[in-house]
């Protein structure tokens, strides 16, 4: 997902987090095993590595936001209300 924000690519973004969540979903309702030190160890470092790249596509999509805040939202004083006699 983060290098199709990197690429701008935010349909295929958008298709990574559903994704996402139905693995999510399914791991919520899986039945877990115990897992050794090793195996933790690579969870944990799987984990830091999702969280950092979260906030990097986070970090990409702020401006891409801000531009859509800005176009859907009136400069004061732009819009004005009309009426009619």
């Amino acid at each position: 997902m983060l290098d199709a924000a990197e690429r701008g690519d935010w349909d295929a973004v958008t298709a990574g987090e559903q994704s996402c969540g139905q693995l999510i979903d399914f791991l919520k309702h899986a039945n877990l095993v115990p897992i050794d030190e090793a195996e933790r160890l690579e969870c944990m470092r799987l984990v830091r590595k999702v969280l950092a790249d979260d906030a990097a596509i986070r970090g990409l999509a702020q401006p891409r936001l801000a531009e859509l805040d800005r176009i859907l939202r009136p400069a004061h004083g732009r819009m004005r209300t009309h009426s009619f006699r």
